[in-house]
């Protein structure tokens, strides 16, 4: 014999989800720094450098300087071409990196000097 055992299924309450509710303008406001104590410092230099991280084919150049921070790899090194998507970085080893602009964490353009070589 087979031993053979039956789970009684009986149907629940039906459970309704709530609408979320939706705070005032006023009180959206109050989760600034006084409600997020210690954090406020930190989201506040989050925010500075997303907002000043805005680098693209637009403000960086081949031979410009970039600091970028690809996974576990951090390095710096000169621009040696710039795309749609991303930059060609050659460090000091004269290795190449492809980096995406989401991945720059640093630019520095070199001022042409007149009159010079």
């Amino acid at each position: 014999m087979i031993p053979l055992f039956f789970k009684s299924i009986q149907p629940g309450e039906k459970q309704v989800a709530k609408p979320k509710e939706v705070k005032p303008a006023a009180e959206a406001k109050a989760t600034t720094p006084a409600k997020l104590g210690h954090f406020a410092d930190l989201l506040g230099m989050l925010a500075e450098h997303r907002s000043g991280g805005d680098f693209g084919p637009h403000n960086v150049e081949a031979g410009h300087h970039v600091a970028f921070k690809a996974g576990a790899l951090a390095g710096t090194g000169e621009v040696a071409a710039t795309g749609r998507d991303g930059l060609t970085v050659r460090d000091s080893t004269n290795r190449e990196h492809r980096v995406h602009w989401r991945e720059v964490t640093g630019h520095f353009a070199p001022e042409k000097r007149k009159g010079k070589k």
